[in-house]
């Protein structure tokens, strides 16, 4: 019979587990919403209007 401790059953393991698991899947879900609207704002964006120091009159 082993005695080997598994991960899951260690203080460390639960704090993985119950912790950072699930703050490192809403720092996704929250970087994933960031890149959408700034892909929806890239998209609806109006044409960029010629600089006007740009022109020569």
């Amino acid at each position: 019979m082993s005695n080997d401790v598994q991960f899951y059953q260690t203080r460390m393991g639960r704090q993985f587990y119950e912790v950072t698991v699930p703050e490192l899947v809403r720092q996704i879900a929250r970087l994933n919403d960031l890149l959408a609207l700034l892909v929806e704002a890239k998209l609806t964006k109006p044409e960029d209007k010629p600089d006007d120091r740009a022109r020569q009159d």
